[in-house]
Parts: structure tokens; C-alpha cells; sequence
């Protein structure tokens, strides 16, 4: 087993995350560029089966959208609180997304996100 398979097999691929947040000007255009990162997030409907990168078959609809508490007052304690409350399973998903009326926050494996 290589080095990459290993990751896998484990729960070690979840030290390998992105997470990001913005933060708009205007709730007005929440909806728009959630949309934008949503769709471009296909970690959200991709899972690990210990070896390989496969659908999760998680519907558009089926997946969570966790909303940012009042607590995290900056783009950094969004990202931390979204890193260590909802990473998910990588045999569940290899990413999350949350939001609030002006932030948007996204965790995604790093197998998935930079084609790196």
C-alpha cells in the first residue's frame, strides 16, 4: 500500500483540509455567490471508500447547510469552528459549507480542492 492509499484507509486524510471564508458588503448578495461556491464545492458529493474517490450520492437538497453562530466574530473563528464541529467522514463527504446572512465558509479535503 502506498503512501496515498494509506491516507485513505484512515482518518488521517482529515488533517489535510482548506477551509475559507468571505465575508460581502451586502446580504443582498449572499444568495448569488453562495450559489457560485456551492456548485463549485464537489467535495460535498464526493466521499472516500478507503481506496478511492467516489460519488456519495447525496442529492443537491440532501446536503447540510450548517449556519454560523453569532459567536464567531471574524473569518478565522469561522473557519475553526467550522474545521472542528463539521468535518465530515471522509466515507461521508470530503467537505462542508456554512453561512450566515454575510459569511460563507467552506472546509474541503485537499485531495479534492486545489487539483494538487
Amino acid at each position: 500500500m502506498n503512501e496515498t492509499e494509506q491516507l485513505f484507509s484512515n482518518e488521517v486524510i482529515h488533517r489535510f483540509n482548506n477551509v475559507y471564508a468571505i465575508e460581502l458588503e451586502d446580504p443582498k448578495y449572499l444568495k448569488y455567490y453562495f450559489n457560485k461556491i456551492f456548485n463549485a464545492t464537489g467535495g460535498l458529493f464526493i466521499a472516500s471508500d478507503g481506496t478511492n474517490l467516489v460519488r456519495n450520492n447525496v442529492p443537491v437538497e440532501g446536503v447540510t447547510v450548517h449556519r454560523i453562530p453569532k459567536e464567531c466574530k471574524t473569518l478565522y473563528d469561522c473557519c475553526d469552528w467550522l474545521y472542528n464541529n463539521f468535518t465530515p467522514n471522509a466515507d461521508y463527504a470530503l467537505a462542508s459549507i456554512a453561512c450566515d446572512d454575510t459569511r460563507i465558509c467552506v472546509n474541503v479535503n485537499h485531495a479534492v480542492n486545489d487539483g494538487d
